[in-house]
């Protein structure tokens, strides 16, 4: 029996509070992901490594923002690389979102509730490219 081989996804994830990073890091495990806490070490990947998905979050640790990294993010090589806003502080979300291409804003509290992400997810990861729209479609 031939398996399918899944595309392994390389994800970065910008958010400062242990416990959401494990929580979105757990939606991917059997992924490469990179775990950040700052805007300046984010603006730092997104400028030196290509990514196929980053999930972003607004409030960040030591008084920076993801609002820098969306700044960053549409200027590099990351430009066209979707991107998830997974924070509450739906200010910052809208703000960040405008900057972007690829993006979709879906509260962590939204995202962390629906297993209908996941299973699209592995789905499209059959595929030799992830119809991110599939995969987000019916979120908000």
């Amino acid at each position: 029996m031939k398996e399918t081989m899944t595309k392994i996804l390389r994800i970065l994830i910008v958010e400062d509070l242990p416990e959401r990073q494990q929580q979105i890091c757990n939606m991917y495990k059997e992924h490469a992901w990179v775990t950040t806490t700052i805007s300046t070490h984010a603006i730092r990947l997104v400028n030196a490594y290509d990514f196929d998905l980053i999930h972003l979050d607004y409030n960040l640790a030591e008084q920076t923002t993801g609002l820098e990294v969306a700044e960053c993010l549409a200027k590099s090589r990351n430009a066209q690389t979707q991107v998830v806003i997974h924070s509450m502080n739906p200010d910052g979300a809208k703000k960040m979102s405008q900057l972007i291409v690829n993006v979709e804003v879906i509260p962590i509290s939204k995202l962390l509730k629906k297993d209908i992400y996941t299973k699209r997810l592995k789905e499209q990861l059959k595929k030799e490219q992830v119809n991110w729209n599939y995969v987000f479609k019916g979120y908000m």
